[in-house]
């Protein structure tokens, strides 16, 4: 029990190795030790917004993300090939409002393990963050809800100064993840650089949707995006070069999708496709290199 918790928490020590092309194991453990410890004061500032239900949203989404989990063990027959679980599932409940039913919550949760992570092998090998994973089937399979706008994040349903204390929080508690690997900090400074030359274009043209850049950082879960989700190691690039191409598109991709679309959570879609065009940035950027020897990664 007390390796499965630990597991649950800083992912299976097993999840890859080193010379997979993916994440390996101490880098992974460290990216979900950083995020859970950065989800705590998130989670303890939403819990003084909203009371304890907070806690049953999290602890809802942890269960269901853990007994997914639990069932593709078994079915493989082998040990649990996962882990992170009670870290995606507190990210997952500061990405939706607090009033969401706890079955949502249960549902989006399993979804996002079983689609983000289990089909891929679990942890470190997922392709896409099993967080966006679930929130992003709860938003497409639930239009009547996004349409009533009760979808945002916990925060961007706090009164205006819990908004912006919400984003310092998420901001400050990040921090941890520019020392935890090197990449975060050039991921940091890709999406905030795009996302703001986008915008000053944008603000020309009169097309911007925000009163101000700022307000754009603050508002539709960027931060918790740029700060926490896009760091994920598992689904990020591997050399420098592909790491800016990967932090360009998101931030890109997320002015115009909340410019020129509805969606009011650009975001979400702007790392979905920033990690599925990963492998393909780290295949340019890997052009001219001279080859490696088998069993190594590149920088």
């Amino acid at each position: 029990m007390k390796t499965y918790l630990q597991e649950c928490i800083t992912g299976n020590p097993t999840c890859a190795t080193s010379g997979s092309g993916l994440a390996d194991a101490k880098e992974m453990s460290r990216y979900l030790a950083a995020a859970g410890i950065a989800a705590l004061p998130c989670l303890l500032l939403a819990t003084m917004f909203f009371g304890a239900r907070v806690w049953a949203m999290f602890v809802t989404a942890a269960l269901a993300g853990i007994a997914v989990e639990i069932s593709f063990s078994k079915a493989r027959g082998r040990t649990i090939h996962g882990g992170g679980s009670f870290v995606f599932a507190a990210w997952l409940a500061l990405l939706l409002p607090p009033a969401v039913p706890l079955w949502m919550v249960a549902l989006g949760a399993a979804f996002g393990a079983l689609f983000g992570k289990e089909v891929f092998g679990g942890t470190g090998y997922q392709l896409f963050n099993p967080v966006y994973v679930a929130k992003a089937a709860l938003l497409f399979s639930f239009p009547q809800i996004v349409n009533n706008n009760y979808f945002g994040s916990m925060f961007g349903m706090a009164p205006v100064h819990g908004w912006y204390t919400g984003s310092l929080v998420i901001f400050l508690a990040g921090i941890p993840m520019l020392f935890v690997r090197k990449h975060n900090a050039h991921i940091w400074g890709s999406i905030f650089f795009s996302a703001t030359i986008t915008s000053i274009l944008l603000l020309r043209t009169g097309s911007f949707p925000y009163d101000s850049i700022l307000q754009l950082m603050t508002a539709d879960g960027f931060l918790i995006g740029t700060c926490i989700l896009a760091c994920d190691p598992a689904t990020t690039p591997r050399s420098k070069k592909a790491i800016w191409m990967y932090g360009i598109l998101i931030g890109l991709l997320a002015v115009l999708l909340r410019a020129f679309s509805n969606f009011s959570e650009a975001m979400i879609s702007a790392v979905l496709l920033g990690n599925l065009f990963a492998p393909v940035f780290d295949a340019l950027a890997n052009l001219k290199s001279p080859p490696q020897e088998k069993g190594t990664i590149l920088p």
